[in-house]
């Protein structure tokens, strides 16, 4: 048995893990995904699927706003018409004002005659600009109503999981409440916890190799930042020899190549260079 244990002693000795005792944890940046207006909940996206950039990942019942929208629409085409109706009045009214300039030069109708006709362009010209106004206020009322509508529909930027969808449908959510969590493809990232005088080896854009359960092959992680300040070993990562330890936070990004059939929370044996 004694000629046994030089060679668990050098194995020992050989492995990263053992010898750095660097650990840590896979973490990711979620994204929360609100809508800026209330409403009850439609449709949501089923946990855990994959979505392709701008599809939807939760909706919204807008019937309300559909309705309004019709109505308006209905409102703005009538006001339409009406400043049409103001638009031709205005034409007739300069036309009979300038045919009576004309004669009052010629001294054949009255200079009283004028000022009605006058008179009457001004009365049109207020009739016009006070439609233009009616419209474009309709106008600015069916935007808002579209933007609500929208703002109904939320879709995902890019490629992302479903992790969570926080409400039930036909549960009312409140403007601003995060609807969907979502995980985007590559957002995963490695956090381990470097002790003080293993510091100076590392700098950011060295690559580490992670040492994940469950695979035989290591992951090669590219060092993005450094806490400035040290913390103790934080307790999910508790163990025997490390729990006293003052140790540095460092936060390494994963290609995402590398992050298939990865998971935030697992933990990870990290290898410095």
């Amino acid at each position: 048995m004694r000629r046994f244990l030089p060679l668990l002693m050098l194995l020992a000795a050989c492995s990263p893990q053992a010898e750095d005792g660097i650990h840590g944890y896979l973490e990711a940046d979620y994204v929360d995904l609100a809508a800026e207006v209330a409403g009850r909940l439609k449709t949501c996206a089923d946990e855990g699927t994959w979505l392709a950039a701008g599809s939807a990942a939760f909706e919204l019942d807008a019937a309300p706003e559909s309705i309004e929208l019709t109505q308006r629409q209905a409102e703005a085409a009538a006001l339409q018409a009406r400043r049409n109706e103001a638009e031709a009045g205005l034409k007739l009214a300069r036309l009979e004002r300038d045919r009576l300039q004309s004669l009052q030069k010629k001294h054949f109708v009255s200079r009283e005659d004028l000022d009605r006709a006058e008179a009457a362009v001004e009365q049109a010209e207020a009739a016009r600009k006070a439609a233009d106004a009616s419209l474009q206020a309709a106008e600015e009322g069916i935007r808002r109503v579209r933007w609500l509508i929208k703002q109904k529909r939320q879709v995902t930027s890019q490629p992302a999981r479903v992790e969570r969808c926080f409400f039930e449908s036909g549960e009312w959510v409140a403007p601003g409440r995060a609807v969907v969590r979502l995980l985007p493809r590559g957002s995963i990232k490695a956090i381990v916890y470097v002790p003080e005088a293993r510091l100076s080896s590392i700098a950011p854009g060295n690559t580490l190799k992670l040492h994940v359960d469950g695979r035989t092959e290591p992951i090669e992680a590219r060092i993005r930042h450094i806490a400035a300040e040290p913390e103790f070993t934080p307790p999910v990562i508790y163990s025997e020899d490390t729990r006293a330890s003052l140790v540095y936070r460092v936060e390494a990004e994963i290609s995402p190549q590398q992050q298939r059939q990865l998971h935030p929370g697992q933990p990870v044996d990290a290898e410095l260079p």
